[in-house]
């Protein structure tokens, strides 16, 4: 399995496949009227930022528990630090356009 990662990794149909996506993903946005956008971000009232920030936190965390807690009931049990890597390393799925590596 580790062999097949790397050789992922260092082939460059995953370069390829990246660069693609990005360049879809900005012709997406150029398509879009772009002058509304830039216009709903400047209207955007940054007071709400840090509650909106605080609420990202706090629901990830309420999923990291429940996310324990499956385990703890499946029997499995791995050190907090290790879990907690194996929980951040979805998060590479979470920041993709549109949630679509969900």
């Amino acid at each position: 399995m580790k062999n097949k990662i790397e050789s992922l990794i260092k082939s460059k149909n995953l370069y390829y496949a990246s660069f693609l996506v990005i360049i879809i993903y900005i012709a997406f946005l150029l398509y879009a009227d772009f002058q509304n956008i830039l216009l709903a971000i400047k209207k955007f009232n940054l007071n709400y930022l840090p509650l909106i920030f605080l609420l990202i936190i706090l629901a990830q965390t309420m999923m990291f528990l429940r996310w324990n807690y499956l385990l703890k009931r499946l029997n499995i049990n791995l050190p907090f630090k290790i879990n907690l890597k194996i929980y951040f390393s979805s998060w590479a799925t979470f920041f993709a356009p549109a949630k679509s590596g969900e």
